[in-house]
């Protein structure tokens, strides 16, 4: 056994994983990892490696996604809020319409009773009463579109479901972003300027918080399994 071609290259190997695997724990994972065995050393040496590669993808992708999903949670927040007052502004105008409808209509039949009456000559009376029918028929077409309207204004619940359903979803992949840049000790991006220091700082809070969350491990073993299937 001592004259295996690889045994004496074995201890230094399994220095230089060591190595790699701490870098990767810091943050630096640009240097891929060179050796030389075979079996079980050189299948985690190929492991490594893989995760190196998929951690220099997810670096940058992650970051910025963090950066751009609070300001994409706030959009559709003003979303939200401006269909909100919009809809209002339109359901008082329906009520108000609806008020003036109910007072024309009451007009309208005070004017049908005083036409039938007694007066003037009978083509005057007949072409009068026809001008009021029409004006009823109008005012209920009026009065049935103005509810149609309201019916119609529905969507605006519904829609204010649906998206604060997507801004939890995206809250949901915030956090789990948050949980990848602290689980891989990834920086936020540099682009950022004068926020950087706030947002590591905020990072690092949230590693803090959730430290003991059983969540966090979970999270870690599904990606570290993703990543290994990667390397094999």
């Amino acid at each position: 056994m001592d004259g295996h071609p690889h045994r004496h290259e074995e201890p230094q190997d399994l220095c230089t994983l060591v190595e790699a695997a701490r870098r990767m724990a810091d943050g630096e994972f640009r240097e891929l990892v060179t050796v030389q065995a075979k079996g079980e050393i050189g299948r985690l040496a190929s492991f490594i490696n893989q995760t190196m590669r998929n951690l220099q993808e997810l670096d940058p992708s992650v970051g910025a996604s963090s950066r751009r999903l609070p300001k994409m949670l706030g959009h559709l927040s003003e979303v939200v809020q401006e269909t909100e007052q919009a809809s209002l502004r339109v359901l008082d105008e329906i009520d108000r319409i609806a008020e003036e409808q109910a007072a024309m209509g009451q007009d309208l039949q005070q004017l049908a009773v005083l036409l039938n009456e007694e007066w003037g000559k009978d083509d005057r009376r007949n072409a009068a009463l026809q001008t009021v029918a029409r004006l009823q028929e109008i005012h209920g077409r009026v009065q049935g579109r103005a509810l149609e309207i309201m019916g119609a204004m529905e969507f605006q619940d519904i829609t204010a479901q649906r998206i604060q359903k997507s801004m939890a979803l995206i809250t949901e992949i915030h956090d789990r972003l948050l949980r990848l840049l602290v689980l891989f000790n990834i920086p936020p991006d540099e682009k950022d300027g004068v926020d950087v220091d706030d947002k590591w700082k905020a990072i690092n809070e949230f590693a803090a918080a959730s430290a003991s969350n059983a969540m966090n491990q979970e999270m870690a073993d599904r990606v570290l399994a993703e990543f290994g299937r990667n390397g094999r």
